[in-house]
């Protein structure tokens, strides 16, 4: 679903942004779009490289990433950290794989938030292929 974007969010959201550096947080967590919103000019493009000059803190972004983007949002400086939620459902062993260079699982995602073990944990590690 996301965020109704109009002319005030982008204000908004620079503020609480702003706001957060207040605190003694861990990280802020964020996400970038999850549809194309190009032709949005209310919108934000890429919300890392946006945040990272308001927030002073550590940032964590996630959505869509691989390994080579993830590399480059980091080295770029625009996040610290970057997180994957789809790619370690179907890749237990993300790291070992990046690592290594192997093959990644593809997701089944006609089993996400659905009860049971399939399409949770029945996913084939790299020794198991």
């Amino acid at each position: 679903m996301g965020i109704l974007v109009d002319d005030e969010t982008i204000a908004f959201y620079n503020y609480l942004v702003n706001r957060l550096n207040d605190y003694d947080l861990a990280y802020l967590h964020l996400i970038e779009p999850f549809t194309d919103v190009s032709g949005n000019a209310n919108a934000i493009q890429e919300v890392a490289k946006h945040f990272r000059q308001l927030y002073t803190g550590t940032i964590i972004i996630n959505r869509g990433f691989n390994k080579d983007t993830a590399n480059q949002v980091i080295g770029d400086g625009d996040a610290d950290l970057v997180s994957f939620g789809v790619p370690f459902i179907a890749n237990p062993d993300l790291v070992e794989r990046y690592r290594t260079g192997a093959a990644l699982n593809v997701p089944d995602q006609n089993t996400f938030y659905t009860p049971g073990e399939k399409g949770y944990t029945d996913y084939k590690t790299i020794d198991q292929q």
